[in-house]
């Protein structure tokens, strides 16, 4: 298993306009994700960039940069979510829209570490970083360096190869960064001043399995064999996520895909025409109304709540209906409507 949990699980990117003069910057805490934040990052799966040089004062362009698919990642506070508790080193979350659970992380003025997560590729696994992985050391300064071992352990899942019926993992990751550069980073959404980690990794699994004549657990010897993992991450001032993350092949020569910042989700964003989808009141505490001004065009709302589940599914008659929120915990809300003509909008809201 790879490192796709690294700031990677869901994490967007961001970035934000900065002055012509082109000086060193330095990340801090609060540059990093915040609960609240909620980012559209993009990916290109097939890129035709390359990672750069290192040093100091670095031009990188990668306004090439294509859109292959799109994200919406959000940030939360630990305690929001449902298995906070079984984190006690997070004070914060996030979670991808459309996909279930959560990776948490343990934010503070002298690191940013991934502490635990609930779901890998779809599998519930609800398993922490022990220690936490320290994603970028705080503050972050050109030539810094980091570097530790980590491990998590993914409880019992069901297989299907007899005689086995189940079976268990141990992963252990051993992990050096080095903000190896400094300069200017072009992608298609503008120009920042922005720090570069060069992280590296090597994976180690070892997998249990179960016998199901024998009711033993036992270690498996064709367990994968060590992987190498190489990623490329920019980091800029006030926009609480990296401007671009660049995944690399086990050899750190071929570039596999590359993650970059489109722009903040806003509280009143909407795909299509804005003007037809009122939404009121937002933040609402106790009910919230969807009204569509072409009232004669039947539609269906869904609403998900931050980890993309579903929470309610209701038909618009005459475009119009109002949702019953009491009962929904506080926080951040999806909503989508569609009508028979295709895709008409989607957009978010807040319970407080």
């Amino acid at each position: 298993m790879k490192k796709n949990i690294y700031f990677l699980f869901g994490m967007g990117l961001v970035l934000f306009t900065v002055s012509p003069v082109l000086s060193q910057i330095t990340v801090t805490q609060s540059d990093m994700p915040q609960a609240g934040n909620t980012i559209v990052s993009n990916y290109d799966l097939s890129p035709t960039v390359t990672p750069g040089s290192a040093g100091a004062s670095v031009t990188w362009n990668f306004a090439a940069l294509n859109k292959s698919s799109s994200q919406t990642t959000m940030f939360v506070t630990a305690a929001s979510t449902p298995h906070g508790a079984d984190f006690p080193a997070a004070n914060l979350a996030d979670s991808i829209f459309d996909t279930a659970g959560y990776t948490y992380f343990a934010s503070s003025s002298s690191a940013f570490s991934v502490a635990g997560v609930t779901s890998i590729a779809g599998y519930n696994i609800n398993s922490q970083f022990t220690p936490p992985m320290e994603e970028l050391g705080l503050p972050a300064n050109y030539l810094n360096q980091m570097a530790g071992t980590t491990s998590i352990k993914i409880g019992a899942m069901s297989i299907h190869s007899p005689p086995f019926d189940s079976g268990k993992a141990h992963l252990q990751i051993n992990y050096s960064d080095t903000i190896d550069a400094w300069g200017t980073v072009t992608t298609p959404s503008g120009s920042y001043q922005a720090l570069r980690e060069k992280h590296y990794e090597l994976d180690i699994d070892s997998l249990f399995v179960h016998n199901s004549i024998t009711h033993q657990w036992s270690y498996y010897p064709s367990s994968p064999k060590p992987t190498k993992a190489w990623e490329y991450v920019w980091f800029t001032n006030g926009i609480h996520y990296p401007v671009a993350q660049m995944k690399m092949d086990s050899t750190n020569h071929t570039v596999k895909n590359v993650l970059w910042y489109q722009g903040p989700l806003a509280i009143d964003e909407v795909s299509g025409n804005k003007g037809d989808i009122n939404v009121y009141p937002n933040p609402c505490s106790v009910q919230i109304t969807f009204l569509r001004s072409n009232s004669g065009d039947p539609a269906y709302l869904t609403v998900y709540n931050i980890a993309g589940r579903e929470m309610a599914v209701a038909y618009m008659n005459n475009g119009a209906y109002s949702l019953n929120t009491s009962g929904y915990p506080k926080g951040i809300y999806f909503y989508r409507i569609n009508s028979p003509s295709g895709f008409t909008g989607q957009g978010k809201f807040v319970v407080q």
